[in-house]
C-alpha cells in the first residue's frame, strides 16, 4: 500500500461539449453562448425562454451543491437551419 493520494481525473467528450462550473460565471458563460446561437436563428422568444430556464435550473443545481455540469452546447453544422 502506498501513501500517495489520488491525482485527479480527466473526462473526454466529443467536440461541442463544454464544462460549466455551477457558479455565477458558469451561468453567465452558458447563457451568453446559448443566447448567441438562438439570436442567430432569429428567435428572441426562445432566447427569453432559455434564459429563464437556465436561471431556474442553476438555482436547483446550486441548491444541490453541484460543482460543474457538462453540456453539448454547439449546434452541429448539419442542424443549422432557419425553420426552428
Amino acid at each position: 500500500m502506498t501513501d500517495e493520494q489520488p491525482g485527479g481525473f480527466s473526462i473526454l467528450f466529443p467536440s461541442g461539449w463544454t464544462r460549466y462550473f455551477v457558479d455565477d460565471e458558469g451561468r453567465k458563460a452558458l447563457t451568453s453562448r446559448l443566447s448567441a446561437q438562438i439570436r442567430a436563428l432569429g428567435r428572441p422568444d426562445l432566447d427569453v425562454e432559455a434564459r429563464m430556464l437556465i436561471n431556474q435550473q442553476w438555482k436547483q443545481l446550486q441548491g444541490r451543491r453541484v460543482g460543474s455540469i457538462y453540456l453539448p452546447d454547439t449546434i452541429p453544422p448539419r442542424c443549422r437551419c432557419r425553420s426552428l
